[in-house]
């Protein structure tokens, strides 16, 4: 038999009849989940890094971040939506809220109303 399993109905059956000290249950249970936290992760990652090991040719490398916003495509966009919505576009949202936040009065334990 299964070592685990026989030690699983030991402590069952201890729990059962009422053997088991609370200290075991308060101390056991915590460590043992913790425990296999820490064993999934390192079965989880083992299996990763022996995948990277033995088919590195199914790895695909992705670009930097560098290559990505200075490509010529994002740049064509600017322009493209520059020339659809105008050059203020992108300060109307800034001018916009700041004039919002200065003509709004603020809420004071005085004038509640406002």
């Amino acid at each position: 038999m299964d070592a685990l399993y026989v030690y699983r109905k030991i402590v069952n059956s201890k729990i059962i009849t009422g053997e088991a000290v609370i200290v075991d249950l308060v101390f056991g249970l915590p460590l043992v989940l913790s425990l296999a936290v820490v064993v999934y992760a390192m079965i989880y990652w083992s299996i990763k890094v022996a995948f990277i090991y033995l088919l590195p040719q199914a790895m695909v490398q992705l670009q930097e971040a560098s290559t990505l916003v200075d490509s010529p495509t994002d740049e064509h966009e600017i322009s493209t939506l520059e020339a659809q919505h105008g050059q203020a576009y992108w300060q109307k949202h800034t001018l916009n809220t700041d004039a919002a936040l200065n003509s709004t009065p603020l809420k004071t334990p005085n004038n509640p109303t406002s």
